[in-house]
């Protein structure tokens, strides 16, 4: 590949007449030996452009979509990466939204990783072979940042379906050390009633993670559980760290959750890509070969049980995931509220506000006390 400043020679040969031709054509030599080769050397220069612009534009899943790392700018035919100012006219994408589009490169803490991005890129590898289709999401949603200087951070979502899923939604929240978390939810269509993949993978201040992977089932019975998910068995049981039980202080209703979760606490970040990170890409793997060998079943009775239950539990989870009083500290009540009911858990409803399963604070120096039932304590 040509680098952008080893490009002009190449770009002058093309459109440069031979030694022996004028150096510029009258208008009567573009039907002449002395035009063509000045109109064959346009046509070269335009394919070329062409060309390049469509191999970079394929090179990421978002690509067409303008977002993508690979995107062009048409006015230069260079890496959107590389530019540092919108193009007149619209013909190009600013770098602040490439900045923004998943999967980032570095948090928003220059010496911090982003701990779990190696796990949301497994998952989008994993969707892109399948072939899931991007799905536009509210430009509201799609990024925000805290606007509050003590509360450095950001949020970025992307949104994908298929055939046998209607919706898989994929959150990264990236606080630098205060906070980092990636959240993934797999919703099949109602023609299945499959368990839903429930991501969520948490570190606040570095010395409180959290990790919870779960096949969730729709029905909590040993029928459902014996055909989606007691196979996880074996898989679970080469993980010591991550066979905790949930506390009954955040889920006081498990029916949603299985016995074969994966749940785990640590007091820091060394078991992350130890056990955390293969242990989620072999649930991630068994789930979707689960989806691939399923049946649809258009019976509308079982569907609308499907959908029934698939409302439920976001009623419920609407009400008690924990990470509801995050995104009220950081990113304001409003948003956060809207975020709940027309991102995160579309089926709930919002004729009423939630309750919250806990509350958050953030200091000055922007760490994060974390209580229930509005008692705080540090994490």
């Amino acid at each position: 590949m040509f680098k952008p400043d080893q490009m002009q020679p190449f770009f002058t040969l093309l459109v440069s007449d031979p030694p022996h031709l004028n150096p510029q054509p009258t208008p009567s030599d573009y039907c002449s030996g002395k035009g063509r080769w000045f109109v064959a050397g346009m046509w070269c220069l335009f394919l070329l452009i062409v060309a390049v612009g469509s191999g970079l534009g394929s090179g990421f899943v978002g690509g067409a979509r303008g977002a993508g790392k690979w995107a062009l700018n048409v006015a230069t035919a260079m890496p959107l990466s590389v530019t540092t100012a919108p193009v007149v006219g619209g013909l190009g994408v600013e770098t602040e939204r490439l900045d923004k589009a998943l999967p980032w490169g570095t948090s928003i803490e220059e010496e911090r990783e982003l701990l779990y991005m190696p796990m949301l890129e497994e998952q989008l590898r994993v969707m892109k072979e399948l072939g899931m289709e991007q799905v536009d999401v509210d430009d509201q949603f799609t990024f925000r940042k805290s606007e509050i200087k003590s509360k450095k951070a950001r949020i970025g979502n992307m949104c994908f379906k298929s055939d046998i899923f209607r919706n898989v939604r994929m959150t990264y929240f990236d606080a630098g050390n205060n906070v980092q978390v990636y959240n993934s939810l797999w919703y099949p269509s109602y023609e299945y009633d499959l368990p839903l993949l429930g991501i969520d993978l948490i570190s606040l201040g570095l010395n409180r993670v959290l990790t919870v992977v779960d096949f969730q089932p729709l029905h909590p019975t040993e029928e459902y559980s014996s055909k989606y998910i007691d196979q996880l068995a074996s898989i679970r049981d080469q993980y010591s760290g991550l066979q905790g039980t949930l506390s009954g202080k955040i889920y006081d209703d498990t029916s949603f959750f299985s016995k074969q979760m994966l749940f785990g606490r640590y007091t820091d970040e060394a078991h992350v890509g130890s056990e955390v990170a293969p242990a989620f890409k072999e649930y991630l793997k068994a789930y979707t070969e689960l989806a691939g060998a399923a049946e649809p079943n258009k019976d509308a009775a079982a569907m609308a049980v499907v959908k029934e239950r698939q409302c439920a539990y976001d009623v419920y989870s609407a009400a008690k995931d924990p990470a509801v009083g995050l995104f009220d500290a950081y990113f304001g009540k409003e948003w956060s509220r809207n975020f709940v009911h027309k991102y995160l858990f579309t089926l709930c409803g919002e004729e009423e506000e939630v309750p919250k399963a806990h509350n958050f604070s953030i200091s000055d120096t922007g760490s994060v006390s974390i209580g229930a039932g509005g008692k705080s304590s540090h994490s």
